[in-house]
């Protein structure tokens, strides 16, 4: 009967006032954390300490490294004659970059227009620089999968550009690249990679800090060098297998950064190895050195499919 002197509500009130009471402490709580990280964010940024907010970042490591570069030369149907616009990345800085390209090399042999004695021209593969490689050619077109068309005989000495930071060659005779940097007080230095296979496509890396060149292979490092001279400014303006004696070679995927990357930020950049899907055309204008033994014999075609064979 006691029931029936309490006042209506009252049970659902007492509910009602533990349930804002408990809502306001986790409210406090939630406050009290608040101003705690504020104090100390201010606390940090007074006292100079940098905060790492990659702790956030929850990307691949290879999204990562990717997305602070700038991407050029995708996979396209045009195989020579790539080129950038002029100041592709402003404030670009000559001492202090990283360039990452694929590439494959198909045939190695020298062009039937070669210069004597075996002393060039080197086979263009990608540079930045000036732009004689490519005011020697005529238009964009093809030449049996050679290259470009245009004369060799304006090519520069050696066919190498007056300029380049860096420039990347295959060797006018071997199946080796080599990686130019221009320097200061007019000197240009160099390192080889020897014997790389044909047919089989590799990722490149070229890292230059200040007077450190180090060039990566598959992401693995290859070779490194400590320059003499900083490297030196050069027109920022990047070209691709261009001139009439470029290599006869494929490349894609041009990434530029504007600092040097480290051995770890290089690791992830090959998950796998680059896939060329539209192959270039084979060329048809390289010398084929034919063995003595080898070599048939000429003859005189008297007409009837009759032949007289050359005499001994």
């Amino acid at each position: 009967m006691s029931s029936f002197f309490k006042k209506p509500g009252a049970q659902g009130l007492v509910k009602a006032t533990q349930g804002s009471s408990f809502l306001a402490t986790i409210g406090y709580v939630v406050l009290y954390v608040l101003v705690a990280i504020i104090v100390l964010f201010i606390i940090v940024m007074l006292l100079g300490i940098k905060i790492d907010l990659n702790w956030f970042d929850f990307r691949s490591p290879y999204t990562k490294v990717m997305s602070r570069s700038a991407g050029f030369w995708q996979p396209t149907v045009q195989f020579t004659n790539l080129m950038t616009s002029p100041n592709t990345i402003p404030g670009f800085l000559d001492s202090s970059y990283s360039t990452i390209i694929d590439c494959v090399i198909y045939n190695s042999r020298s062009y039937r227009t070669v210069w004597s004695d075996g002393d060039g021209p080197y086979r263009h593969i990608y540079h930045r620089g000036s732009n004689e490689l490519q005011s020697s050619t005529v238009g964009n077109l093809l030449l049996g999968g050679c290259g470009p068309s245009g004369n060799i005989s304006d090519l520069p000495p050696y066919g190498l550009p007056s300029s380049m930071n860096p420039g990347v060659f295959l060797d006018p005779n071997l199946n080796d690249i080599i990686v130019f940097v221009d320097t200061e007080n007019k000197t240009r230095e160099s390192v080889r990679i020897a014997d790389l296979p044909l047919d089989i496509p590799f990722r490149i890396v070229i890292v230059v800090n200040k007077y450190i060149l180090e060039v990566y292979l598959n992401c693995r490092l290859e070779v490194t060098k400590i320059m003499k001279n900083l490297p030196r400014a050069v027109d920022n303006q990047w070209y691709g297998l261009a001139g009439p004696a470029s290599a006869q070679a494929q490349i894609a995927n041009l990434h530029l950064w504007n600092y040097p990357l480290t051995s770890n930020d290089i690791g992830p950049l090959c998950p796998a190895m680059p896939d060329f899907k539209a192959k270039r055309p084979s060329c048809e204008g390289a010398d084929m050195p034919v063995p003595k033994e080898n070599a048939k014999e000429p003859s005189i075609d008297l007409g009837f499919n009759a032949k007289l064979s050359k005499c001994k």
